[in-house]
């Protein structure tokens, strides 16, 4: 087998093997046996062109060299079977002299040779001579010559990496072993972040004119962070912008243990946050939230402010964030699944699946549930609205009502004369009576009152 080079891209120098190979017969004016006498030196780049130099020996059947009067074409092929297959490469070499026999040729100096990866397994050299008679067919030679990937190529290519240059420039001696990438060999935009080892050291300041961007979560960190050491008391990180100077400090010591924010320029506490985490805004903290000036907040959330379902008197139209009229609207039970949880369908169920009601409070006054006291002797005869709470539970209707009673009075018409009420004169006998006052009054018993709209927490 004839050796080849592991890699296409460098020269492996000289190493000469001399087999011979039985060959089938092909036409070449009279039957002839091709004998190849194979060089095969490796890779030889010129001009980033790859060739293989290549040599060979024709021969007549009785082993005897030819020497024909005109150069002859070789065609060759190179394929990845032994046998059939499709060739991956072929190149016509035409113009070949051949002396007692000999010729040689540079393989790929006319077609490029295949892809480099195609080397790294046996490939087969297929060849045939073209008799340069069209009215007879060329017969590829058999068997095909097996191209092997010689060991020791590998290691020829590896001596010629640094290609004899001087690599001092660039690491500060030539044994790169020993030696320091200089900074000034590296270029801008090179160096990615998962290239710097953990923690990176400066013996100096480090300026950066540019973002320092975040990517690689660490830890339970998030997203990133800039990690400050110290082995002392305090530790400051100043940041400067075109018209202020902010201060992030970090003190720690025997007494007490904080972070800040100060504002430099004016001289001023911005932030503190203590050990116990308590937080101060314009001051130190002396509760859990302690701030020096006025707080305002479009909404507040949380069960510490005002717990979801509270419902509140509102004087206003629309509702603030967070909050809804309590107009009886069906909602989402997804979109609102915190107010959900709290009142379920006790003011309505909705389409019974994907909504709920929100109470429905316009015209109403409100009463607190009676839970079995007694003080609403009406409570189990209270109703639902929208398929909510019935009888005595959170969303059930009473309509108005008064209490039993009546209003009446009384007369006596007597034969005296005396009259108490006259319902007519000359009566013969007494008579007792009652009667009924007439209607009067509005459509409604109510207390003086003012509108608002009730607004529930969501």
């Amino acid at each position: 087998m004839i050796p080849f080079p592991l890699n296409l891209m460098k020269h492996i120098g000289s190493c000469l093997f001399d087999p011979r190979f039985r060959l089938s017969a092909f036409s070449l004016s009279a039957c002839l046996l091709f004998t190849l006498f194979a060089l095969l030196c490796g890779y030889s780049r010129a001009q980033d062109a790859t060739v293989i130099p290549f040599q060979g020996q024709l021969a007549n059947q009785a082993g005897q060299p030819l020497s024909p009067t005109n150069a002859v074409t070789l065609v060759f092929r190179l394929y990845t079977a032994p046998v059939a297959g499709t060739a991956i490469w072929e190149e016509s070499q035409p113009n070949v002299s051949v002396n007692a026999g000999r010729f040689s040729v540079l393989l790929g100096s006319r077609t490029q040779l295949p892809a480099q990866s195609y080397f790294n397994s046996t490939l087969y050299l297929g060849i045939t001579v073209d008799d340069g008679n069209p009215q007879t067919a060329d017969v590829e030679m058999r068997p095909r010559q097996a191209l092997v990937p010689v060991i020791s190529a590998r290691f020829a290519q590896n001596a010629d990496k640094l290609r004899g240059y001087d690599w001092s420039v660039l690491f500060g001696t030539n044994n790169p072993v020993d030696g320091k990438i200089e900074g000034s060999k590296i270029a801008n935009g090179t160096v990615q972040g998962q290239q710097l080892a953990e923690p990176l050291q400066l013996g100096g300041d480090l300026s950066i004119s540019g973002d320092i961007k975040l990517s690689t979560g660490v830890g339970s960190y998030g997203a990133g962070r800039i990690q400050v050491s110290s082995t002392g008391d305090l530790i400051g990180l100043t940041l400067n912008s075109a018209s202020r100077v902010w201060d992030l400090i970090s003190v720690t010591s025997g007494s007490f243990d904080y972070f800040a924010i100060r504002d430099h320029t004016a001289d001023a506490l911005r932030l503190l946050v203590d050990e116990h985490g308590r937080v101060g805004l314009g001051k130190t903290p002396q509760e859990q939230l302690d701030v020096a000036g006025t707080v305002k907040a479009t909404t507040f959330q949380g069960d510490g402010v005002v717990p979801t379902g509270s419902v509140m008197a509102y004087m206003g139209t629309t509702p603030p964030p967070g909050w809804r009229l309590c107009d009886g609207a069906p909602v989402s039970r997804t979109e609102y699944s915190a107010l959900f949880a709290i009142i379920r369908t006790t003011s309505g169920v909705g389409d019974g699946v994907n909504t709920f009601n929100l109470p429905d409070l316009r015209g109403y006054f409100l009463r607190g549930r009676d839970a079995a006291q007694g003080r609403d002797p009406d409570s189990t005869d209270r109703f639902a609205i929208n398929g909510g709470n019935a009888g005595d539970a959170v969303g059930s209707v009473q309509n108005d009502v008064f209490a039993s009673h009546n209003h009446g009075y009384d007369g006596n018409n007597n034969t005296s004369g005396g009259t108490y009420l006259n319902f007519g004169s000359n009566q013969t006998t007494d008579t007792n009576w009652r009667g009924v006052t007439g209607n009067s009054g509005g459509r409604e018993t109510r207390p003086k009152n003012v509108n608002v709209n009730y607004i529930i927490k969501y």
